[in-house]
């Protein structure tokens, strides 16, 4: 029994253990390699990449810890991500964590924040701020996730602006750095694409119907940014943001 045990051990040492905690809440922790921890933080986005980014890194040597709220920002009245964030690295002290978030924002609004205002992006300059903080409290190097381009002309100006605010906050603070999730979904020009040329010349379709979210070819593009920053990262690396 002892040994079936080890064996059964052995077996499930790269498997991900995936507990749903609430509605659209989902904590993924990671068993495998015994190297550092790298804590994935965000939404939708996140979670549609994190499977990909958890084999890469565990091929690395890290253990990975999850935390994907779809549909939930930094300024959301049900959620704080903030003291969520304090609590998982005071609970893991995680080497990176790296944060995608793009600007997720439902109702009930704050009072005065309307979506997509200069009020908002002020306010969720402030949150990303304090959000960078709370990853750091441990020591943590924080790696912020910038946005792919998106369809819808609105989102697409949104995400402009919080790649500037992700940009400002990892010029400015020591040990945060960024994560180029823009080059690798956008198309020679930059801009959004519904499909990009893969091996051998071929289109691939990297992004779902709405214009927003990833296919699992776009998954693997955003994944393979953010697990090689995170590796950077943990190396003591940081990288500038592309302008």
């Amino acid at each position: 029994m002892p040994a079936m045990r080890s064996r059964v051990a052995a077996g499930v040492a790269a498997i991900i253990a995936a507990v749903t905690v609430g509605v659209g809440i989902t904590l993924a922790v990671a068993l495998g390699p015994h190297g550092p921890r790298v804590l994935l933080v965000g939404d939708s986005l996140l979670e549609e990449s994190a499977p990909q980014a958890t084999r890469e890194l565990h091929a690395a040597g890290f253990r990975v810890d999850v935390r994907a709220v779809p549909g939930i920002g930094l300024l959301d009245s049900r959620f704080d991500w903030i003291a969520e964030v304090g609590r998982l690295v005071a609970r893991d002290r995680p080497r990176v964590v790296v944060a995608e978030f793009a600007g997720d924002y439902e109702p009930p609004y704050r009072p005065g924040i309307a979506p997509f205002s200069p009020a908002f992006f002020r306010a969720w300059t402030d949150a990303a701020r304090r959000l960078v903080a709370a990853a750091a409290e441990t020591g943590s190097a924080v790696e912020l996730v910038l946005l792919p381009p998106m369809r819808n002309r609105v989102l697409e100006a949104s995400a402009a602006t919080l790649n500037g605010i992700y940009a400002s906050l990892a010029g400015g603070l020591a040990r945060v750095g960024c994560v180029d999730g823009h080059g690798p979904l956008a198309d020679a020009a930059g801009r959004y694409a519904d499909a990009l040329p893969a091996r051998a010349g071929r289109l691939e379709r990297v992004r779902r119907f709405d214009g927003v979210h990833l296919t699992v070819a776009g998954a693997r593009r955003l994944a393979h940014a953010m697990a090689t920053g995170a590796v950077r990262a943990a190396r003591g690396g940081f990288e500038g943001c592309p302008a």
